[in-house]
């Protein structure tokens, strides 16, 4: 999706959750993923200047991640 730029997955303390945050190659956007097996969630926020790309890249990942509901 393009969100590479300074990747980083910070595990909780217990090991049970994680976060995946990302700047996108070639959008001001970034990407946020936080994951819970032990709850079944899974939740997602996308952040950027522009209202548009900012929604579009939402979309994709929504798709992406969750399918097309």
């Amino acid at each position: 999706m393009g969100f590479d730029r300074e990747a980083e997955t910070l595990f909780s303390s217990d090991a049970c959750s994680a976060t995946y945050h990302a700047q996108h190659n070639s959008k001001p956007v970034a990407l946020a993923v936080e994951v819970c097996p032990p709850r079944q969630t899974v939740s997602i926020a996308v952040t950027g200047h522009d209202d548009g790309d900012t929604y579009a890249l939402f979309l994709e990942a929504d798709t992406r991640l969750f399918g097309a509901c």
